[in-house]
């Protein structure tokens, strides 16, 4: 399994519900099976971390590039403030439960 980890400067008049309403939406319109899913992170007012989920490298690699990417620049991008930072690698240890 592997993650993308985006560590989101957040504009401080963000409208929170509507910022995790545009998560939702790109989450259903992810027909792969390699996708395991997403996490939105409020870590405070101006600050946001969001964790997508992929069984392999090569899927976090095709669906970051061909649907996330430009998602993103569409979506999201209106609430960011500065540069976003961003993680990628291999899930070694963990586990989630629903």
């Amino acid at each position: 399994m592997h993650a993308v980890i985006n560590h989101l400067p957040v504009k401080r008049d963000t409208d929170w519900d509507d910022f995790a309403a545009k998560l939702r939406l790109v989450e259903g319109r992810i027909d792969d099976p390699d996708f395991c899913g997403a996490i939105l992170i409020r870590a405070g007012e101006a600050e946001a971390a969001l964790i997508v989920l992929y069984r392999t490298e090569e899927a976090l690699a095709r669906i970051s590039k061909d649907i996330a990417a430009p998602w993103f620049a569409e979506h999201i991008r209106q609430y960011v403030d500065g540069q976003p930072s961003r993680i990628t690698g291999e899930i070694l240890a963990g586990s989630l439960h629903p």
